[in-house]
């Protein structure tokens, strides 16, 4: 640009001179003066222009000294601004920074000096400014999500207006010391090479915005993964082996290897399978992989070695525990061994000759019934294809325990003190032979002066029973000079109290203030045993109700009074559990009014101000509250709440506010609080 400037002031200077050479003496003529042309010419680099760049325009007019110049755009006369200035003798149109408001078609003309006479006007230029800066596109070749070291990659930078431009490129915000085109080529690519890639283009001191980022990953090949895909790595002659070489991404091709000698395969494949193991393939295997189109090969994978056995191993059953006749209930677990190879067997159980479905387990663990004595072998497989033979049969002897019952003689196992407990216990089938013991929570009872076993311990007597008697009894039965034990039977929780029960009286709802026409409910509770019967009183006397609940469905003046309960249970004698806390209720004829209360307590508010209003009942609990504003209800009527606030008050809520409450558990409502006027003005 600044090489134009000179140029252009060489220029006027020249046809200065050459002016002032051809000023002759001539004598006046009467020839009529015919005005030069005007001729306007672009002096800087473009007409397509872009925010703060330079423009500069000249206005060739022969003799130009002679003539006032005069510019226009789009018709209208082009003066000064903070941007545009003149040359000296206004041929030459400076813009230096340019702005939409210079956009237009320019055109200039000369009016002369002395004659008075003007030219016709220049051509026209029409100077295009953009609205903004232009901002280019990065784009990568290849594109690939992840790039792998030694690979090639090719960046462009392509700018969609104007032309002529210089280009700079950023990594990570650094700008990059390469060629100034619009392409930057990394030949070679490192792990250093991630990261974020942007670029602009400049022409003269013009640049654009930087570029969105174009991102590069760049990654060591990856290392495959041998993984096996068939059961086993220790293997029999014919059995297969299946193994796969696993890497993420798409596109990879295959190479096998054996004791790290390269397996000649026709095809390369992500899998290796060996059908029909022999002996040759025994060994370590690994893998590699690599993209062809790419030229990018990976390291060996990690490594799975086959081993072969030359002979099938036997099959033998073992038993725990192993001796006979074992009995109905007791446990017995049976083993399939191998002598060799210990993994990756099923199994197959025989009884009686007869396979067993459901059994494919090593261990074969039986709950002994009756119908499980018998004869018992196994043999194992694997794959389909390796079968040991079957194993040498064990016999299994089953016989049948019987089961003991224990039973009750007391109406309730929830007794207090000195009451009499009796336990029994026998065997449900009603056989002979057997003695007893009794357990209290785990630990063997034993007769004292006040438990008691008879001969044969089938009777457990308590005479008196006390507080450590409490707990859970069960029994168990053996037979005489035999190591065969019974099942313990089914446990009877005895619980003995030593304080005297209290009955405890609720009230529902629990009001302490009921009004006229509610309902109320009392119940009384023993939460100790059971069999209970419940008495109820008012005022020391007894009412006719004994059952869980008392209720009084419309309450009256007369129901006011204290209330208590308790209960009894049981014949000659009775037994009666203590009177509870009492109850005292109070009935009240007259409806309470609230009272409602207004802050800030004026008379008047402003429009925008807040005010609140709050209700309150003074007499009992568990109140709801209603709403009403010119005696119509307000929607805050749903949320019940004692107080709510109208914030930014307009005209639309003046008027006069009152509150009600009502009762969350029954349909009583209070009368309504007197009224509070709200007056909303606007000034």
């Amino acid at each position: 640009m600044y090489l134009i400037n000179v140029l252009a002031l060489l220029y006027f200077i020249a046809r200065a001179a050459a002016q002032d050479q051809n000023v002759t003496t001539a004598p006046p003529s009467t020839t009529v003066y015919e005005p030069p042309a005007a001729s306007l010419q672009l002096l800087s680099s473009w007409t397509n222009v872009f925010p703060t760049e330079r423009v500069q325009l000249i206005c060739n007019i022969s003799g130009v000294s002679d003539w006032t110049i005069t510019w226009h755009k789009n018709g209208h006369v082009q003066g000064p601004d903070m941007n545009t200035f003149f040359s000296a003798d206004g041929s030459v149109l400076t813009i230096t920074s340019a702005a939409l408001t210079h956009a237009g078609s320019y055109v200039c003309k000369g009016l002369h000096k002395t004659k008075g006479v003007a030219t016709e006007n220049s051509n026209s230029l029409d100077i295009n400014v953009h609205e903004k800066k232009p901002k280019p596109s990065v784009s990568r070749r290849p594109d690939f999500d992840r790039m792998f070291v030694r690979e090639s990659v090719t960046f462009t930078c392509a700018v969609n207006m104007g032309s002529s431009w210089e280009y700079k490129w950023f990594y990570n915000g650094a700008e990059v010391q390469a060629a100034n085109t619009d392409t930057y080529i990394i030949a070679s690519l490192g792990l250093s090479n991630s990261g974020r890639y942007t670029c602009r283009a400049k022409r003269g001191s013009f640049e654009t915005d930087e570029s969105e980022t174009a991102s590069l990953q760049v990654s060591d090949p990856p290392t495959p993964s041998l993984k096996l895909l068939s059961p086993w790595l220790n293997v029999f002659k014919g059995e297969r082996v299946e193994l796969l070489c696993e890497v993420h991404g798409p596109d990879w091709s295959y190479t096998w290897y054996k004791q790290q000698q390269k397996l000649q395969l026709d095809v390369s494949e992500p899998s290796l399978n060996i059908t029909e193991v022999t002996n040759a393939d025994a060994g370590v295997y690994t893998c590699k992989v690599h993209l062809e189109s790419r030229n990018v090969i990976s390291s060996f994978s990690n490594g799975q070695t086959v081993v072969v056995y030359e002979n099938t191993p036997k099959s033998t059953v073992s038993r725990v525990p192993g001796f006979n006749p074992m009995y109905v209930g007791e446990h017995v677990k049976l083993t399939c061994g191998v002598d060799i190879v210990s993994t990756g067997w099923n199994y197959q159980w025989y009884k009686d000759g007869g396979m067993l479905m459901s059994a494919t387990n090593k261990t074969l663990s039986l709950h002994l019934r009756l119908t499980d004595g018998d004869n018992y072998s196994c043999k194992a497989v694997r794959g389909g294809t390796t079968w040991t033979d079957p194993s040498a049969k064990t016999t299994l002897e089953v016989r049948r325990i019987p089961v003991p019952l224990m039973m009750n003689a007391t109406q309730w196992l929830d007794v207090f003190r000195t009451e009499s407990v009796k336990l029994s216990c026998g065997m449900m089938d009603g056989s002979s032979g057997w003695t007893y013991t009794w357990y209290k929570d785990g630990q063997k009872v034993q007769a004292d002066g006040v438990a008691s076993l008879d001969s044969d311990g089938s009777t457990l007597s308590i005479k008196s029973a006390s507080v450590r008697r409490t707990g859970q009894y069960k029994c168990k039965g053996h037979l005489l000079n035999r190591s065969v034990h019974s099942n313990v039977s089914t446990g009877q929780t005895l619980r003995v109290y030593d304080e005297i029960p209290t009955g405890t009286l609720t009230q529902d709802p629990d009001y302490a203030v009921m009004f006229l026409g509610e309902s109320v409910s009392f119940s009384c509770h023993i939460g100790v045993s059971s069999g209970w019967e419940y008495i109820y009183y008012k005022d020391g006397n007894r009412q006719a109700n004994t059952g869980v609940a008392f209720t009084v469905e419309s309450v009256q003046k007369v129901n006011g009074g204290s209330y208590k309960c308790r209960a009894k249970r049981g014949r000659n004698p009775e037994f009666y559990s203590r009177f509870g806390r009492d109850i005292k209720l109070i009935v009240e004829e007259k409806k309470p009014k609230p009272l409602m209360t207004q802050e800030p307590n004026a008379d008047r508010v402003y429009v925008g101000e807040s005010v609140s209003f709050a209700c309150k009942v003074g007499i009992s609990s568990g109140w709801e509250f209603l709403w009403y504003k010119d005696g119509a209800a307000l929607p805050y009527n749903s949320s019940s709440s004692s107080s709510f606030t109208v914030h930014h008050a307009t005209s639309s809520h003046g008027g006069v506010y009152q509150c009600q409450a009502k009762r969350d558990k029954s349909a009583f409502h209070t009368e309504q609080s007197d009224m509070q006027r709200l007056q909303v003005s606007g000034e």
